[in-house]
């Protein structure tokens, strides 16, 4: 719900700032709010206060100030602070009520903040002071336009819609309609009428207001990222791709447009063009939150590396959002930097809480204390993480990996055999051939030969045909007594597989020709030449095994060919 609050807010903002930069002349506070639409608040807020050395009783530029404020912490929810945008906003309408007190937009402004912090009863009072200020029989003196009541009953709509907990649709279109008589040139108030439609599910008649406003206003980026939101809705993904390049057409500076490209793109796994979008947004914005989704974005490309590049510029400025950590110790795991991966996850587990804690959070920490050999502390990592999300049954071969590291094969057998069990596509040969080892540390024969049985039959040439190795082990462990020798046909399928790789592979070949000049020395055929071949190739591979020299000089002389 508050991402969808967050969404909603962010794109009615962007038309309502969008437009007035559009229709405004330089050098007035509407003008500013290019900068604020561009999510570069810094700047705007620079520009703002500029303006006011200049113009200290114009009420538009206290509005407009104020507005940056609220929209910075619109466009990111998740970490802005409601509190801190909504006491600096207000203090700025406040002033501009003091400075220009016929100008009704900032009482509208203190109006929008008191729903904010949910004070109806001001809220309510602070509209009516803004609609007071319009000419009538009690205010003949009263010099706002009808161009200005009617934005000024749109913001109040505004606020209605997307501020409003409950969405107060039904105070809202009427003010529209209001608006629109007022000014019906304003393409504005129809692009806020068509947020008012969309917020009361009728789909028609939004599109009919988004038209209307695309005609009054062609050339807004704005009308264009509304109209790409709204095939957005549909699921018309070309659509919407080409309203949000139009958008960009039109103003190249519109980062708006370029973060749905990033994200829509991100969605449909295109990464290198969202990853394309995203550094085109990331030039031009100052939000934070923005430039985190760049970095998920290089995440997901598996481009760690400047990942952690992006998190260290983003550090120097704004080092209070915990999920820089929650980055960083994915980040540094992901490119064996697993002190670094430790530290960044002990820091953000410092700050979090648990509802901000995700299951991925509990998974890296682990990963990282297991590769810093804490493998104790890592399994209670792991098993946190896998009760948050029972899906992720990978958690499970990895609380088995620590107990395996640990020796504690049990355990580790107990967790392998959960996951193999869970009917998922998930469950990997891998698990299988762990599992196995450890059986094979338990020395459970029948059971570690029956797993490694199913990799034979199911991926035979698994890590070039190890299982068969593994087999060949087993068996001679089964036939500790060397009365059936059955290990043979593993050691030799396998030993026929690497055979091309003897440098690679030399110590397994050893094991293997060891066994196999066993098997002619003591057999029951006792073909010593064939021993002596097989300790000629150990030597080859291995010049200083004793056994293998020893044996062929004991048996120099006792080859007849």
């Amino acid at each position: 719900m508050l991402n969808k609050l967050k969404k909603i807010v962010t794109l009615l903002f962007v038309t309502t700032l969008a437009l007035f930069s559009f229709r405004a002349m330089a050098q007035t506070p509407e003008s500013i709010t290019r900068l604020t639409i561009s999510e570069n608040f810094e700047d705007a807020g620079k520009a703002f206060q500029a303006m006011l050395k200049d113009q200290p009783n114009n009420g538009d530029v206290y509005y407009y100030y104020g507005e940056n404020y609220l929209y910075e912490y619109f466009t990111d929810t998740v970490y802005g602070s409601e509190q801190a945008a909504a006491k600096d906003a207000l203090t700025l309408f406040k002033k501009g009520v003091e400075v220009d007190p016929n100008n009704p937009l900032c009482y509208v402004g203190m109006g929008k903040v008191a729903l904010m912090l949910k004070d109806k009863v001001s809220a309510e009072k602070d509209f009516a002071d803004a609609q007071a200020k319009f000419p009538s029989k009690a205010n003949k003196a009263s010099t706002v336009t009808p161009e200005k009541q009617g934005l000024t009953l749109a913001k109040i709509a505004e606020a209605y819609i997307l501020v409003d907990r409950k969405k107060n649709i039904s105070k809202a279109l009427p003010l529209l309609e209001k608006a629109v008589a007022l000014d019906p040139k304003s393409a504005e108030i129809y692009l806020i009428y068509g947020d008012a439609y969309i917020e009361n599910n009728d789909g028609s008649n939004a599109i009919a207001q988004y038209k209307m406003a695309q005609e009054l206003s062609p050339k807004s980026p704005a009308a264009k990222l509304r109209l790409g939101n709204l095939w957005i809705r549909a699921r018309n993904w070309t659509e919407a791709i080409g309203y949000y390049k139009e958008a960009i057409d039109i103003d190249s500076t519109f980062a708006p447009a370029y973060l749905e490209l990033g994200v829509l793109f991100s969605k449909a796994s295109q990464l290198d063009k969202s990853l394309q979008y995203f550094k085109k947004y990331d030039q031009m914005s100052t939000n934070v939150s923005a430039k985190i989704k760049y970095v998920n974005v290089l995440m997901e490309s598996k481009k760690y590396d400047e990942a952690i590049t992006k998190l260290n510029e983003i550090s120097k400025t704004d080092t209070t959002r915990n999920d820089l950590n929650r980055a960083f110790a994915i980040c540094y795991f992901e490119t064996s930097k697993y002190d670094k991966a430790l530290s960044a996850s002990e820091h953000f587990f410092k700050k979090t809480t648990p509802e901000k804690t995700k299951p991925i959070d509990l998974y890296y920490y682990g990963k990282a204390l297991s590769k810093n050999n804490k493998d104790s502390l890592a399994i209670e990592k792991f098993k946190a993480a896998y009760k948050m999300d029972t899906t992720n049954i990978d958690i499970l071969s990895d609380i088995a990996g620590s107990f395996s590291k640990m020796k504690k094969y049990n355990d580790a057998a107990y967790y392998y055999e959960l996951k193999i069990s869970k009917p998922s596509e998930k469950s990997k040969i891998t698990d299988y051939y762990k599992l196995g080892l450890v059986y094979y540390n338990l020395k459970s024969w029948v059971k570690a030969d029956s797993t490694y049985a199913y990799i034979t039959r199911n991926k035979p040439d698994f890590m070039n045909g190890k299982a068969y190795y593994w087999r060949g082990l087993i068996n001679s462990n089964i036939d500790s007594a060397s009365v059936t020798w059955q290990a043979k046909p593993y050691f030799e399928k396998y030993a026929e597989m690497i055979k091309n790789d003897s440098v690679k592979f030399a110590k397994d070949l050893v094991t293997c020709y060891d066994y196999f000049a066993s098997y002619y020395f003591l057999g029951p055929n006792k073909e010593i030449c064939e021993a002596r071949k097989y300790w000629d190739k150990i030597i080859i591979l291995d010049a200083k095994n004793e056994k293998a020299t020893e044996l062929l000089e004991k048996t120099k002389g006792k080859c007849n060919k």
